[in-house]
């Protein structure tokens, strides 16, 4: 490539020449990542999720910045192979191709001059460490100072950097820009600052309270799985099973601290819009501290078990024409207007409640195994979960408590009928597509537009995790798979186990990696999928040697063949 070919970014000079050429090469092949993205597009590479997996290490914003980079360079070329859903595809140029001889020379000089190393001394200048979520950033505080009129704890726009002080205002979403709020708070905790009965009041230190209007909930098990993990293969899985907590999901956690926050802001009347879990815990919460809760649900989308327990603890329950979305959009609106207090996820009180997940799953799995699980896989509908550990992870780095080499990979599981984050993942889109129709049989995740998705795509992809989209048939596979081993849950819990078994079968998730998997509600919530998904009853004469008779297989009675029939349709 002679000077006159080259691009205007590389008219470099030095040691008295007009143009260097090993100043010119530096400038491109000297940026961190560039051979390496190179490289693995020589050896046929072509989408950005294959990329990120293939260029271990590298977070979605610097591969992304660099291949931007490259296409400048004409290195790169980038082709659109989809519309609907957006999809690009790279390649190399012909000039990208030339460079294939200087990088295996630079691949060759590496094996032979700096082979892997114990002592840290003898490393080379430029390592491949790990790049999640910028981690020499992690180190340090989010923000040093809190703005006035805040003490330790205040809100900040992670979209425009906006502060704002935690008690004084009613808010849900910056006053200045509409971005999404976070907690902050001016000092983080370690795993040393807690104490007390293992429920969610235990990680106060983390909290914006020290405590809070409680039912109790959190301390919920990790249960080992033997026959499952067996079957899987990965070395090590444990489950976490929610559906344990008061009303029976992980939202009690959310809601012991987003009740508290409201009666810190002496509001009157809760409100939140749900497929069920949340206006459970809505309304349970919301009667033990005397409050008036008010429910919106998608007309006819809603699991029985969860209306009667919204029913039953004195909710108004209002049944909107449309879907989960479109009840997000109404209660927002309603509580702009001052009729209600949001306690949907879009409240940042509520993912510091959830962030307790996190904690209990890091300090006992150290506590069981020594060491910290390699991956979190977890069902996703409004993504505040995995926004919630996104946020206590990078919390613990921030103080200490967490290495972040040890943060565990976030792998988010959605069903194929309503799957926005699964595409934006794939795709290497920043933000989700609103998907207007969404169907599954797991209706705690038949969500099309997940409000925390601009916290959780981050979360997902700069701990090195990733998304996957199961069917209704494979998420009803993997509750059978659960209750198998004892563990009861809905069908949307059961996307955690299925998703990775799909991901472990593509080979995207080592048989080597220690695993969690959330099942984030109880069977209990929607007994009719539960009876759907196992055995028939069996209609037999009433005496017992019919009944022995029936056991052997020798006799079916109509009953029983009514049973059958049952189970076929």
């Amino acid at each position: 490539m002679s000077a006159d070919d080259t691009d205007d970014r590389l008219e470099v000079w030095c040691a008295g020449e007009e143009w260097c050429p090993i100043t010119a090469t530096a400038t491109i092949l000297g940026k961190k990542w560039h051979p390496v993205i190179i490289h693995r597009l020589i050896a046929e590479e072509r989408g950005f999720n294959d990329l990120q997996r293939a260029v271990d290490g590298i977070s979605s914003k610097v591969l992304s910045d660099s291949l931007e980079q490259l296409e400048d360079h004409g290195l790169v070329a980038r082709e659109v192979v989809s519309e609907k859903p957006f999809r690009v595809e790279y390649s190399v140029t012909e000039r990208g191709a030339s460079l294939e001889p200087v990088i295996e020379s630079m691949r060759e000089w590496g094996r032979r001059i700096w082979p892997p190393r114990s002592n840290c001394r003898d490393r080379p200048l430029f390592v491949p460490w790990p790049h999640t979520w910028g981690m020499a950033d992690l180190t340090l505080p989010d923000h040093p100072t809190p703005p006035e009129g805040a003490d330790d704890v205040w809100l900040h726009c992670i979209e425009c950097s906006h502060t704002l002080p935690p008690f004084n205002d009613v808010v849900f979403t910056c006053p200045e820009c509409d971005g999404l709020l976070e907690v902050r708070y001016a000092e983080y905790p370690t795993f040393d600052d807690f104490a007390g009965d293992e429920r969610v009041w235990r990680y106060s230190a983390a909290l914006p309270f020290e405590a809070g209007v409680s039912l109790p909930e959190g301390g919920t098990q990790l249960h080992e799985v033997p026959r499952l993990e067996a079957d899987l293969g990965v070395r090590n899985l444990r489950v976490k099973h929610e559906g344990m907590n008061p009303t029976g999901s992980f939202k009690d956690r959310g809601m012991t601290v987003g009740v508290r926050v409201a009666q810190e802001l002496d509001v009157d009347r809760l409100a939140c819009a749900s497929t069920g879990n949340t206006s459970a815990a809505l309304a349970a919460y919301g009667a033990r501290a005397g409050l008036e809760t008010l429910v919106l649900l998608p007309e006819g989308k809603v699991a029985a078990g969860k209306i009667a327990q919204a029913s039953l603890h004195g909710a108004r329950i209002l049944e909107v024409e449309g879907n989960f979305d479109d009840c997000l959009d109404r209660v927002q609106d309603l509580a702009n207007r001052g009729e209600a207090y949001l306690l949907n996820s879009l409240n940042p009180y509520r993912l510091e409640g959830q962030k307790t997940i996190g904690l209990e799953i890091l300090e006992r799995f150290r506590n069981e195994e020594g060491r910290f699980p390699d991956r979190i896989v977890l069902p996703v509908g409004n993504a505040g979960n995995t926004a919630a550990l996104y946020k206590c992870f990078r919390e613990l780095v921030q103080s200490g408590a967490l290495a972040p080499g040890d943060v565990p990979k976030l792998t988010g599981v959605q069903a194929e009928g309503a799957a926005p984050m699964v595409e934006a993942i794939r795709e290497g889109n920043d933000e989700t597509r609103r998907w207007e129709e969404v169907e599954t049989i797991a209706t705690a995740i038949r969500i099309g537009n997940p409000v925390n998705a601009p916290k959780a795509l981050p979360g997902i992809r700069e701990t090195g995790g990733t998304a996957v989209a199961v069917s209704d048939e494979e998420i009803t596979e993997a509750q059978r798979d659960l209750a198998g081993e004892g563990i009861g849950v809905e069908p949307a819990s059961a996307a955690s186990v299925a998703g990775l078994r799909k991901l472990v079968a593509s080979g995207e998730v080592s048989t080597g990696e220690d695993v969690v998997c959330l099942t984030t509600g109880h069977l209990l919530k929607d007994p009719d999928a539960a009876a759907a998904a196992g055995n028939a009853p069996e209609g037999v004469p009433n005496g017992t040697d019919d009944i022995l008779r029936h056991l052997a297989g020798k006799s079916v009675g109509g009953s029983g063949l009514l049973g059958l029939l049952r189970r076929l349709l």
